[in-house]
């Protein structure tokens, strides 16, 4: 700027803010209705079959879409039993013979963990634990905790009254300059 002139860029109003309207947690099954769980893959084991109807049963997956998001869980579920079904073939003989006769990790053993790799990639992209919950903003204590406390939690908000409206500094600034 030259000339003591101060043109800049016009002040964005403040709904139109970057991170003014921060995205609120909607349940797509809300609590209370039954969630259709869909049928687990007849060739799991009977462990991986209880873990899927334990997923479906936790309120983390009714923040999912089941139509679109299915897959996705499907895959997780797949890669954990293949790797459960490798790690038991493996460990039967943890260490073979390698290429040159010297002996190596079992390549099942190898194998299963990357597959558990590849799973723990889709259960954070699900929110699968706690640590991932926390990760995506999720934190679940009681079943009955309405949508409104979520979204105020989220906001920064308090648990307790109405959320309140946040005030832009300059603004609380301007309206003491025109007071005094």
């Amino acid at each position: 700027m030259t000339g003591g002139d101060d043109v800049g860029r016009p002040r964005v109003a403040d709904d139109r803010r970057q991170g003014a309207d921060p995205p609120s947690l909607e349940l797509v099954t809300p609590i209370g209705v039954d969630l259709a769980v869909p049928d687990p893959d007849p060739d799991w084991s009977e462990a991986t079959v209880a873990e899927w109807r334990a997923w479906w049963g936790s309120e983390v997956a009714r923040l999912i879409e089941p139509e679109s998001e299915t897959p996705i869980v499907r895959r997780l579920f797949d890669l954990l039993d293949q790797a459960a079904r490798f790690e038991a073939a493996g460990r039967l003989e943890p260490m073979v013979a390698g290429s040159t006769g010297q002996l190596v990790i079992n390549p099942l053993l190898k194998h299963a963990q990357g597959l558990r790799d590849e799973a723990r990639r889709d259960e954070s992209v699900l929110g699968r634990g706690p640590k991932r919950r926390l990760d995506l903003g999720i934190k679940f204590g009681d079943a009955a905790r309405s949508l409104d406390e979520i979204n105020r939690r989220l906001t920064g908000g308090s648990n307790s009254g109405p959320t309140p409206t946040p005030q832009d500094p300059r603004q609380a600034i301007d309206a003491r300059a025109r007071e005094a």
